[in-house]
């Protein structure tokens, strides 16, 4: 099983295609609760937009993913 590095909240410009992605906050591993709550209440601040956002998993070995 790969080491979770930290989790993070990544802001995009355009929903449709997930363009212009920015990191907005990043988490520790053990911060996951927080984290997805977090994130859950930017993805609903953000609902009546053209914008949108991810909460994502970055790895000790360079990988990552979209969680949510």
């Amino acid at each position: 099983m790969k080491k979770v590095d930290y989790i993070f909240i990544e802001f995009c410009k355009n929903k449709a295609g997930l363009e212009g992605c920015t990191q907005v906050a990043s988490f520790a591993p053990e911060l996951m609760e927080v984290a997805q709550r977090t994130f859950k209440s930017y993805k609903k601040s953000l609902e009546n937009s053209e914008n949108d956002c991810y909460l994502g998993i970055q790895y000790q070995d360079g990988d990552s993913e979209k969680i949510m």
